[in-house]
């Protein structure tokens, strides 16, 4: 079974809410919706992806991710690890930049929102933190 490893930002603004951003209606788990982030690249650190990502879906440059946790879970066809970090303070102006839906929401309505089963056990633990 394929195995990928991710890198994924919460971001959190001044109103204590996240930011999620809509998969496409094109990708794998089309319309549902996630943590901004991405795959690794080969002989890429972790922080060295999550900026790279973030800069590259919401057109910002983060400061000072604080590493929050990792999870590993496994899908029909493929194995994920998400090391997730918590993201309070950016430059720019978030934009979905790859054209995408982005939403910023409160902890509890994250447990309405159709959020990939991935990233669902983080929503207990970010309710500790926010």
């Amino acid at each position: 079974m394929r195995s990928i490893e991710v890198a994924a930002g919460i971001l959190i603004d001044e109103k204590k809410r996240v930011l999620l951003s809509q998969r496409s209606h094109l990708k794998i788990f089309p319309l549902q919706w996630e943590f901004p982030g991405g795959k690794l690249k080969e002989n890429e650190s972790i922080e060295f992806a999550l900026i790279r990502e973030l800069k590259e879906e919401l057109n910002i440059e983060i400061c000072d991710p604080e590493f929050f946790m990792q999870l590993k879970y496994s899908y029909e066809t493929f194995k994920v690890k998400i090391h997730f970090y918590l993201v309070y303070s950016w430059s720019g102006l978030v934009i979905g930049n790859e054209s995408q839906i982005i939403q910023w929401c409160s902890t509890d309505q994250l447990e309405k929102i159709d959020l990939l089963e991935a990233d669902a056990p983080v929503i207990k633990e970010l309710k500790g933190v926010i």
